[in-house]
């Protein structure tokens, strides 16, 4: 039914291999579709316990790069740079956030850095926030 998808899924992969280690997956399904998604097994578990109202502490780093791949994408698909842009500097805030020591816990768990400030799911998001803001004055 699709003799496209094969290939594909094919190209995908090539494109992907880097990007697995980090758990980040932009698929191409079907030409002109675009899938971005975040493969991480503890989400649903900590989404579980959020409703709850305990603390979390997910790592977000691989779902805020599968939204800044898909806003890169349709950035590029329509041709609005500022999109593309702002999706590169949230990676880069986001990196430059756990550069500077603070993470999550199941990243300070395996850091090579000392002295890291470990932070819950939603304070590690508002530290990027704040990141984000310095780099895009």
């Amino acid at each position: 039914i699709f003799p496209q998808k094969t290939e594909a899924i094919k190209i995908t992969q090539i494109e992907n291999v880097s990007k697995k280690k980090a758990g980040i997956y932009g698929a191409v399904k079907f030409p002109g579709v675009y899938e971005y998604e975040a493969a991480h097994g503890t989400v649903q578990r900590h989404y579980y316990k959020h409703l709850k109202g305990e603390e979390t502490s997910t790592n977000s780093v691989a779902t805020i790069f599968a939204w800044t791949g898909a806003l890169r994408k349709r950035g590029e698909l329509d041709g609005i740079s500022e999109l593309v842009s702002f999706a590169d500097m949230l990676e880069k805030a986001t990196i430059k956030t756990i550069e500077s020591g603070k993470m999550t816990k199941d990243l300070a768990l395996i850091t090579s850095l000392e002295d890291v400030t470990v932070l819950n799911s939603e304070n590690f998001i508002k530290e990027i926030r704040k990141t984000l803001d310095e780099l895009m004055k």
